[in-house]
């Protein structure tokens, strides 16, 4: 189709902010091809899989794009993801994941939610590119209309795939799944202190620039580092809950849920906003506000520090120095007459409670101590929250919080929220 030492016949200017994906994506369209088709016109022999091209467009590859379109190798390279190769990640073998840049295709398992649009920003005119922003982890709002971004389809739920768009799409607003128009489904606005905060973690991946507290002046990469464990112990395990609503406390609020994934990276943008707000609180004064914390719900070093090789010292230094009390042996009698005082007082006999009137930490006979959930059982089973509702509206509900990456329990308390905050519930007088 293309002839040698010649460029291409329809030219794709690189838009500025736009990543390289979206740039690919148009360049193929222009031409009446898929991005498949073009990657093996670029990089003859070459086969593109559905790979994230962002990441792991192969410098041959860019070199074939250069002589094909007469677009410097070097700006071409910039739109990837190793334009943050010294900020966010450092060395890169294309295998493991990548903190703060979540992959964007569909593994053998389960789905990456690696590809954030903003809607609005698509509609606009001269707004049909994606930008280079929208990949990075910690952005989960649009400055412009101040709205969240939306990663996947609230159609079908499926991720959003451009690169496995057909020939002709020509727009990145299409689900490839089911066809299905991607818009962002309700309106949610972000404060401007989200904004804020996104803006800055934004500055920091491009300029190199981080402080973090009495630290001073750190590496970029161990910022985002230090953010991630945060970011990590807000999301998940058994104190992330505790922290949350403490943070709560602190705003005379209620935390917001977040659905219970291990991989973060696929939380939806929701809850990734919520998080790095409390995030940024505890990293704000560092240490001083993250230690009292940990000391006031009883979080230890060996929670905190999982791989002592790759902590960051301005991580591992307070935690190490602070929230590394020794524990002793404690004989079991002593534990059980501790138990008989807490009961007479109608204390439960929890760890906390323990530890406070034996004034000490004890890693013996942890069996003695009685569990705490911090809540009342409200009911029992998975779904508990949609006992006594008619099988097809459950089945319904179970549907649309797996579509939107929210859990059950979320997604009804802003559905039924603002079902009541839109007037009086019909029939009632």
């Amino acid at each position: 189709m293309f002839e040698d030492s010649v460029l291409w016949p329809a030219p794709v200017p690189l838009v500025a902010a736009e990543s390289f994906s979206s740039w690919f994506c148009r360049l193929a369209w222009s031409h009446g091809l898929s991005a498949g088709e073009l990657y093996g016109i670029a990089l003859p022999g070459g086969r593109m899989f559905r790979c994230d091209l962002d990441r792991l467009a192969d410098r041959q590859l860019i070199a074939g794009l250069a002589d094909g379109t007469g677009i410097d190798a070097d700006l071409i390279e910039s739109r990837t993801f190793r334009r943050w190769a010294s900020t966010i990640y450092g060395d890169d073998d294309g295998l493991g994941r990548l903190r703060w840049l979540p992959t964007a295709t569909i593994g053998r398992h389960r789905s990456s939610f690696g590809q954030q649009i903003c809607p609005e920003c698509l509609a606009d005119d001269g707004g049909a590119q994606l930008l280079m922003e929208w990949r990075l982890g910690f952005v989960h709002s649009c400055p412009v209309h101040r709205r969240l971004l939306i990663d996947r389809c609230p159609g079908c739920g499926s991720p959003i795939q451009s690169l496995a768009a057909p020939a002709g799409v020509g727009r990145f607003d299409l689900c490839v799944a089911c066809g299905g128009h991607l818009e962002a489904p309700t309106a949610d606005p972000t404060s401007s202190d989200d904004l804020a905060l996104q803006a800055c973690h934004v500055l920091v991946a491009e300029t190199g620039q981080a402080s973090l507290g009495t630290y001073g002046a750190i590496h970029p990469l161990l910022y985002f580092e230090i953010l991630r464990l945060v970011y990590r112990l807000l999301a998940t395990g058994r104190f992330s809950l505790a922290i949350r609503r403490r943070f709560a406390d602190l705003l005379e609020d209620r935390p917001e849920s977040i659905p219970r994934l291990k991989e973060v990276d696929r939380l939806p943008p929701r809850a990734r906003r919520a998080l790095l707000r409390v995030a940024d609180h505890l990293l704000g004064d560092w240490p001083d506000r993250f230690i009292s914390m940990c000391e006031d719900l009883g979080i230890h070093a060996r929670v905190l520090i999982k791989d002592k090789a790759r902590t960051p010292f301005a991580f591992w230094d307070p935690v190490v120095r602070h929230l590394s009390a020794p524990e002793i042996k404690v004989p079991a009698a002593d534990i059980i007459n501790a138990k008989r005082l807490l009961a007479d007082d109608g204390r439960p006999s929890t760890y906390r409670e323990l530890r406070a009137l034996l004034g000490a930490k004890f890693a013996t006979h942890p069996e003695l101590a009685e569990r705490h959930h911090g809540h009342r059982r409200y009911g029992a089973g998975r779904y508990w929250k949609l006992d006594g509702v008619s099988p097809q509206v459950r089945q319904s509900v179970k549907e649309a919080a797996a579509k939107s990456g929210e859990s059950i329990a979320g997604w009804v308390d802003r559905t039924l929220g603002k079902a009541l905050a839109a007037g009086p519930v019909a029939g009632k007088d």
